[in-house]
């Protein structure tokens, strides 16, 4: 971190971390945009190029104000309105062993309970993580799927079967491959499936409830493929 222009900004390198839009310095929302190409362009080691970072006139924008705090003498009161809770103090003295964020620590220079000078450090010993960066295990809940995905609502009856069609031992459907009744015509109008899904082998394929065969015709890509009912 370093204290530049009344704020905290990102200062130093990271391994596969690149930085953009407002957490870089820049400003303005055009230099904000295009700082994402320069992201990516750095981390894939492409040539980079400048950007200007013009802000519009000050009649546009809002006049800076000094950052609103609530007054001690209203009682408890907090650095940042994030959920580190870290109370303002009567003394002029930050209480140890918290963790800080960036809003409370420029907060803290604000009041004069922190030098501009130390902002820099105090900011990446009592907020940093203090090691490596490393990816979280945190992996998203399963969605439970429907047996007829949104798109296909209705389109092949109310209560449609999702059956394991194959051909053979190795021969794969993609998702999308329209089903026929094998003694039907095939055009897409009296399609009576489709797969939704590869298999090993085959696919899963929503068929309409009322077709009585058990024997198919997908239309691949490579061509129509008969097909049956997995036992």
């Amino acid at each position: 971190m370093r204290w530049s222009s009344e704020r905290l900004e990102a200062a130093g390198r990271l391994d596969h971390v690149a930085l953009a839009g407002s957490a870089l310095g820049y400003k303005s929302l055009q230099a904000c945009g295009q700082s994402g190409k320069l992201a990516v362009a750095q981390l894939f080691a492409e040539p980079i190029h400048l950007i200007e970072d013009v802000e519009i006139g000050a009649s546009f924008e809002t006049p800076d104000a000094p950052t609103p705090m609530a007054p001690a003498a209203l009682g408890t009161a907090f650095l940042d309105s994030g959920s580190s809770l870290v109370q303002r103090p009567a003394s002029g003295v930050l209480a140890g062993g918290q963790a800080l964020t960036i809003g409370d620590v420029t907060a803290a220079v604000a009041l004069g309970l922190i030098s501009a000078n130390d902002a820099a450090a105090v900011a990446e010993e009592r907020g940093a993580p203090g090691g490596p960066l490393i990816a979280s295990t945190w992996t998203p809940v399963p969605k439970t799927t429907s047996e007829s995905p949104p798109y296909l609502s209705g389109r092949f009856g109310n209560d449609p079967r999702r059956l394991h069609l194959v051909v053979d031992d190795k021969r794969r459907f993609e998702a999308g491959a329209l089903v026929y009744d094998n003694v039907g015509k095939r055009d897409a109008a009296a399609a009576i499936g489709v797969v939704v899904a590869p298999a090993e082998p085959g696919g899963i394929a929503l068929i309409q409830s009322q077709t009585e065969t058990d024997r198919f015709i997908v239309e691949t890509m490579q061509g129509p493929s008969p097909a049956r009912i997995k036992s």
